[in-house]
């Protein structure tokens, strides 16, 4: 077993894990595909053998399994859906119907912190776990459910795994900054205006440029400052923040949320500017 800690990769927290293992398909709840691993799956307790990315589909222009990947397929939206479930670790393997090759990832500094412990294994590995348990290799599961385009999730009976990571962090104080434009008919009521500044530097792939994630998005918030400060007085206040450590697990969000500048509920919406330069489908998402 390998974990690793890029954006782009599985990566495993300090400590370790014990538990009972289940195949849990993609790791997807994705209802506005009519996709859903965990719709008839009791996830409490137990480490998931999960796929990478979403099953296949035969339009490579297809929003969901086509060439470019939904939102689904990334690590954190499966961290997070597996923690809501009640997992407690996930176990990700290479999908043969990618066509990728085995290869786990090379270990890296700490760089994330998912919702909960992740592991890139092998399918050498992953078919030891689910022979064990009574279930066909990963090939032939990634195969019945990118064919058939059906969730298929099933307990590995008396099979459980304990693993210790051997990871450590240390910590690092890092910064949201936040401004205030105070309203004058509802000074109480706030408008949280957000981006996230940080970025993940560089791996072995080489450097990953944040001009568009995330220096967009905070160069649009400063914007929007500068023009409604200039502009006429407003009703609501409003909140400018730039959140850090948003790419290792949401931190600088999860902070403000934990210990707010001012009480939640005065906070009427919020609005995240991240990566506005993007676009796909030639969508944009607000």
């Amino acid at each position: 077993m390998n974990g690793s800690g890029t954006q782009s990769v599985p990566f495993t927290r300090p400590g370790g894990f014990e538990g009972p293992v289940a195949f849990a398909g993609f790791g997807i709840e994705a209802d506005e595909f009519g996709y859903n691993d965990y719709a008839d799956f009791d996830a409490e307790g137990k480490v998931l053998i999960v796929l990478r990315y979403e099953p296949r589909a035969d339009d490579p222009k297809a929003r969901f399994g086509g060439r470019t990947r939904s939102r689904h397929s990334y690590f954190a939206r499966k961290a997070r859906v597996a923690k809501k479930h009640g997992a407690i670790a996930l176990l990700i393997v290479n999908p043969p119907s990618y066509g990728q090759s085995d290869k786990l990832y090379t270990w890296r500094p700490v760089r994330q912190n998912h919702a909960l412990p992740l592991l890139h294994i092998s399918r050498k590995t992953a078919d030891a776990l689910l022979a064990a348990g009574g279930l066909p290799p990963i090939a032939e599961l990634d195969r019945r459910i990118t064919e058939t385009r059906k969730p298929f999730a099933r307990d590995l009976d008396n099979v459980r795994v304990r693993v210790e990571t051997g990871v450590t962090q240390e910590p690092l104080r890092v910064r949201n900054v936040v401004g205030r434009l105070r309203g004058q008919q509802a000074p109480d009521e706030h408008i949280v205006i957000g981006a996230h500044y940080d970025h993940v530097g560089t791996d072995s792939q080489g450097v990953h440029n944040g001009a568009d994630d995330n220096a967009s998005g905070t160069a649009g918030v400063l914007e929007l400052a500068r023009v409604l400060a200039a502009g006429p007085p407003l009703r609501r206040s409003v909140l400018f923040i730039t959140f850090t450590a948003e790419e290792m697990g949401l931190l600088g969000s999860q902070h403000f949320v934990d210990d707010p500048v001012v009480p939640l509920e005065q906070v009427r919406a919020m609005i995240n500017l991240d990566m506005i330069g993007r676009l796909r489908h030639n969508h944009l998402t607000v």
